[in-house]
């Protein structure tokens, strides 16, 4: 029997990208987290725009920043750290088109639905996102996600060179 593993992986992206349930699916996972006992941790770091504090972490610090204050942080130095100890990042996306899907699935559990007015507002953040994900130094080899058969999300990773074949292209 293996032992624990130890993901390191930073979840980001806006909302309304399915960033909390691919969390606790990778939570779930064997392969992703080892054979657990208990269900009491949750090794996976969520950069999630949280409910309940105005705690934000790495691209989500940066894009709250830039929208708010027009001032860009630069994690460089925390990126510099995280790699070698081998922490990636997964920017959740979706096509700008199925937001509105999303919101209208995400206003049946709201407590606060005037968030998702403008749908807009998601599209142009996740852009920032895309923009400062693609400056980051965790992003090259990160996990990327796409839909496969019977509509689950099933993890591709970005490879160079002639690995590249084996993995059809993300849209």
């Amino acid at each position: 029997m293996t032992g624990k593993l130890c993901p390191k992986i930073i979840l980001e992206g806006t909302r309304l990208t399915l960033k909390t349930e691919i969390a606790f699916a990778l939570n779930e996972h064997p392969r992703a987290v080892g054979p657990r006992r208990y269900r009491y941790h949750s090794p996976i770091i969520s950069a999630e725009w949280c409910a309940l504090d105005r705690d934000r972490f790495h691209l989500s610090t940066r894009v709250h920043q830039l929208q708010a204050r027009g001032v860009d942080y630069d994690f460089r130095w925390l990126e510099e750290r995280l790699l070698p100890l081998g922490f990636r990042l997964v920017l959740c996306t979706r096509r700008p088109e199925t937001f509105g899907a999303a919101r209208a699935q995400r206003l049946e559990v709201s407590g606060k639905p005037g968030q998702y007015d403008d749908l807009d507002a998601f599209v142009r953040e996740q852009d920032l996102f895309r923009r400062l994900a693609g400056e980051s130094l965790a992003a090259p080899g990160a996990r990327r996600l796409r839909r496969g058969r019977a509509g689950r999300r099933r993890p591709h990773r970005r490879l160079a060179g002639a690995d590249r074949r084996a993995v059809r292209p993300v849209t």
